[in-house]
């Protein structure tokens, strides 16, 4: 007959499993947080199998615990699947203790009944659908046939009309002429342009100038106007260009409307190399290019035969296709996928455990210490500054002609002025150009924009627009249309932030807490004079 401790302790079991299942759903938002308790060290097999090779593992202890050990060999596979470093004997210690704390955590997790919770059933399908979904590209890769002689030269020839030319990267001052201008404004302005110039070539900031005295919109980005090449400019201007080199200054350049001043940041010599030479390059971006077209194609064909929903996003329904795919094909069926499946899930189960387990030991801040947190750093609470805007995206295809981006800069040129909006941009350009409503960005999410959309924004009033900016592979024409200006906030303001914060660091302090009690209870012991393997 159970005496009155064990019904005690039964009952206390109880009420801890009662507990966890009513806080599970409350808490499973809160996945992000548990980080903090595990970092990003994902779960290792308990089999005696490597998760790589399936292969025996020698039975070398590495670690133990009152419940389980750790092999050498089980240890070191796992590290290498996830690609973290475990050379250094610290960094291997630190890898075993997090692998046991997993496995208690998802112990837990099941044993409290967790995993009947509608949110890690939704969550867990998610991941899942992930990991299958990005099994395809590679098998589409495997897919693609060997490109024909004939398609590399093919492919040489488009892309070399640019690529063979030298190109400089130049900023530029310009000053417009009135249009009916007599001889006497043009002089006064030439003797400006000559004044600028001279205080250029004493050392003056050529971007604070263009930005201070240019008429044209690059002026606003301190004169950029990016790469250009020869063939593209009229024949005055690309005669001076032809002799410049990095850092030159132009003489004053006179055009059909103004006088401008070219300063070269940059000289790329041509690509010279033959087909021959160029060849291993041609041949993988060919694969490139047809492997975006399967994938293309592909999510085109499982779009039209997967039923459209309209409480689905199409974002969720291609990755939910995509995944079906991904199995049908078999893909998942790997040892590799089938491990990397499981890890994702125990390590999913082990977040869980963590936050609810950690509830516990989560102190939650009083009024008293958000105050004192306010008065300390009240320089912190200020509600950044925000601007609304809208842009305009232009994919660079070197397929199409040099006269199609010619004429984009001219209706960037007269967006950036003001003459045009960007309706009339989008109906000019057609398809080519994409339209987004970036939303409200701070700075800081500006600045992640890119540096070039960043710059040219900095001086930018409401109802301006960029001219055209190139980040990576693509052309941006950016507007502002409307500015949020920085408020510093009062206590009650910034008290919902503080309370955040200060909860964070909690759940931090009880993330840490609960890794070292998990330890402690399993009595994890590190083998004496291991050493690791170094591969």
């Amino acid at each position: 007959m159970p005496g009155r401790d064990d019904i005690q302790n039964r009952s206390v079991k109880l009420q801890q499993s009662a507990r966890l299942r009513s806080l599970a759903l409350l808490l499973f938002c809160h996945l992000s947080l548990t980080g903090l308790v595990l970092g990003s060290a994902p779960l290792a097999s308990e089999t005696h199998a490597s998760p790589v090779t399936g292969q025996a593992i020698p039975d070398t202890v590495v670690a133990r615990t009152r419940q389980t050990s750790v092999l050498k060999q089980e240890l070191l596979a796992w590290c290498a699947l996830e690609k973290r470093n475990c050379v250094e004997l610290e960094k291997l210690r630190h890898a075993a203790q997090d692998l046991v704390v997993r496995r208690e955590l998802s112990r837990r997790f099941h044993e409290s009944g967790l995993s009947e919770v509608p949110a890690f059933k939704n969550e867990r399908t998610l991941i899942l659908d992930r990991l299958a979904a990005a099994l395809l590209p590679r098998h589409l890769a495997s897919t693609l046939r060997q490109p024909e002689p004939e398609e590399l030269r093919q492919l040489f020839t488009s892309i070399g009309e640019t690529s063979r030319q030298r190109r400089w990267r130049v900023r530029n001052l310009y000053r417009r002429l009135p249009k009916d201008a007599d001889q006497a404004q043009r002089e006064g302005l030439k003797r400006g342009m000559s004044l600028l110039r001279t205080r250029i070539q004493q050392g003056e900031d050529f971007a604070s100038l263009a930005r201070q005295y240019s008429d044209s919109a690059t002026g606003r980005r301190g004169g950029a106007i990016g790469m250009v090449t020869l063939d593209r400019l009229d024949k005055p201007i690309a005669e001076a260009l032809a002799s410049l080199g990095p850092g030159d200054l132009s003489p004053i350049l006179e055009t059909r409307e103004g006088l401008t001043l070219l300063l070269v940041d940059e000289v790329i010599e041509p690509d010279t190399r033959s087909f021959e030479q160029a060849e291993a390059n041609l041949r993988e971006r060919w694969r490139k290019r047809q492997l975006e077209k399967l994938n293309k194609r592909l999510d085109a064909r499982l779009l039209a035969e997967t039923a459209s929903d309209a409480s689905t996003a199409t974002d969720r329904r291609l990755l939910r296709a995509r995944a079906i795919e991904s199995r049908l094909l078999g893909l998942n069926k790997t040892p590799q996928a089938v491990d990397q499946e499981r890890q994702a899930v125990e390590k999913l189960e082990a977040q869980l455990a963590a936050n609810v387990l950690a509830i516990p030991l989560t102190q939650q801040p009083n009024s008293r210490q958000v105050r004192a947190f306010f008065d300390s750093r009240q320089r912190l609470f200020v509600r950044p500054r925000k601007r609304h805007l809208d842009s305009l995206k232009l994919v660079i295809d070197p397929a199409l002609p040099a006269a199609f981006y010619q004429a984009a800069h001219e209706l960037g040129e007269l967006a950036a002025a003001g003459k045009i909006d960007f309706e009339q941009v989008e109906r000019d350009l057609g398809t080519a150009v994409t339209r987004r409503d970036l939303g409200k960005l701070t700075d800081r999410q500006v600045w992640l924009l890119g540096l070039n959309v960043d710059h040219a924004l900095r001086p930018l009033e409401v109802g301006q627009a960029t001219s055209w900016m190139q980040e990576g592979q693509a052309l941006h024409l950016v507007k502002v249309l409307s500015i949020e200006p920085e408020t510093v906030l009062d206590f009650e303001q910034s008290k919902p932030q503080i309370e955040a914060l200060l909860r964070t660091r909690a759940k931090k302090a009880a993330g840490k807490q609960l890794y070292a009690s998990i330890l402690k209870d399993l009595e994890f012991r590190f083998a004496a004079g291991f050493e690791p393997v170094h591969s």
